[in-house]
């Protein structure tokens, strides 16, 4: 059973049981109220009676003289039903014997006050009647009233209690069903929306907007399914970057690994003389230093993708003055440093030398490098990158032009790995034929400037 189904049955449980408790109390009062108050005044006219009854046969005032005291009980009790005009029958019994009964219902002598309501021959009646001792014998006066019609209304009316009670019933049982669904409803959208994600629609989104829990449910689950989706296409670029660096690696090492396995197979199967040997054994070395090369490349572009670094202060001017150590035959280069940052100091390092080792590639005749806590810009007067080439520069293995065998398009997408790795943003501006600028902006640093600045050239 679906939890809508069972809310619904068990909170119409609770209100019919309560309903019915409540209705059923306020019809019960109101039949107990009306039959009461019948009763009440017939008793309170059956006690005035008794009271005149009692009175006159004590007194006897206006009695005929000489009447035994059966007739005298007749004669005050027919003048007192004759004086007081109503729609009730008055009746008197001497020890069990009827002296007046025109109501023709049977009534039996009292032997203690009784008042109610009795039901003969398809009518209802109200009786009350009480014993009332006089002498040596014991009277019974009795009053009985025909409240059919009385009970009849009551009982119409209990119908029509009955009958809107059953519509306020039904029209809030109405009334449940709709809150119930509507307050349930979300959840069906739940569950359409993550069997939806399970399906590989991660752009599926809930998007109710409400102010209870279902509505921050709801939130949630967007900001869910939003993170997913993030972290999906993270990991499909991931994967995809991967493959295209399977396969340009498969394509870079094809090359050299052919050519050395060839010039390896002549120099052992094919007769060659002392200068094509010594040819061959100078191809197969720089074939070998050039694999080296792109592994040693490979290797650390994959740790800093997989290692978390340690920031730490760097000088940068001791960072310049390295640089230029690992540099000294590059073009005229400018390094002007001043400041420290929190990184890498050997990532850094890394990071400015594959940015002037492209530089010096692309026949730059000057290399101007500028290093300070906010940024680390690298200009330079080379060849440039061709503007179709621009957004597609810091992906592994693309090389700009690809007829240049110097490198294997592996710098630039090692130096945004590190400008990531240090909450950095790394820019490439250039214009073929007028040079490249390199810009690694600095997002969340700390600044010290209590060191002193400097300039090294």
């Amino acid at each position: 059973m679906k939890l809508k189904s069972k809310l619904l049955l068990a909170t119409t449980l609770i209100f019919l049981l309560v309903f019915t408790v409540c209705i059923g109390a306020l019809l019960l009062q109101a039949v107990q109220s009306t039959t009461k108050l019948l009763t009440d005044n017939v008793a309170s006219e059956q006690k005035l009676i008794e009271a005149h009854f009692l009175r006159q046969m004590h007194s006897g005032d206006e009695i005929p003289q000489g009447l035994a005291e059966r007739s005298r009980a007749e004669y005050v009790f027919r003048r007192i039903s004759l004086t007081l005009p109503t729609d009730a029958w008055y009746i008197l019994l001497r020890d069990g014997e009827v002296l007046q009964n025109d109501s023709g219902v049977s009534v039996s002598p009292a032997e203690a006050s009784v008042s109610g309501i009795i039901q003969l021959e398809g009518k209802q009646y109200c009786l009350s009647k009480a014993p009332c001792p006089f002498g040596m014998s014991v009277y019974t006066v009795a009053v009985i009233r025909d409240v059919s019609e009385q009970m009849d209304t009551l009982y119409h009316r209990t119908l029509r209690g009955v009958g809107f009670a059953l519509f306020l019933l039904l029209t809030g049982l109405a009334v449940l069903y709709l809150i119930i669904r509507n307050a349930l409803g979300p959840i069906r959208s739940l569950e359409e929306g993550a069997k939806a994600i399970s399906e590989g629609n991660y752009e599926k989104r809930i998007g109710i907007r409400r102010r209870d829990e279902l509505g921050t449910l709801s939130d949630s689950f967007d900001h869910m399914a939003e993170a997913v989706q993030i972290h999906v296409e993270q990991v499909e670029q991931k994967e995809q970057e991967q493959r295209m660096l399977l396969r340009a690696i498969s394509h870079e090492t094809r090359t050299p690994v052919t050519a050395i396995s060839g010039f390896a197979y002549a120099m052992n199967n094919a007769n060659l003389s002392e200068a094509e040997r010594q040819e061959a054994a100078r191809y197969i070395m720089e074939e070998s230093l050039r694999l080296e090369r792109l592994t040693s490349k490979l290797t650390e572009l994959i740790i800093v993708r997989n290692d978390q670094i340690e920031k730490k202060p760097v000088y940068l001017p001791d960072l310049a003055k390295k640089l230029q150590a690992i540099l000294p035959d590059s073009p005229s280069m400018f390094v002007e440093a001043d400041g420290i940052v929190f990184g890498d100091a050997d990532l850094l390092l890394s990071f400015l030398t594959n940015i002037c080792d492209n530089a010096r590639k692309a026949h730059a005749s000057r290399i101007s490098v500028r290093l300070c806590p906010d940024f680390f810009r690298i200009e330079d007067d080379g060849d440039g990158i061709p503007s179709s080439a621009l957004p597609h520069v810091t992906e592994p293995m693309f090389q700009a032009d690809p007829s240049r065998h110097e490198g294997f398009g592996l710098g630039l997408s090692l130096c945004r790995t590190i400008a990531e790795l240090h909450s950095g943003e790394l820019q490439v501006q250039s214009s073929e034929g007028k040079g490249t600028t390199v810009t690694l902006t600095f997002l969340l640093q700390v600044h010290d400037d209590s060191k002193t600045s400097g300039a090294v050239e």
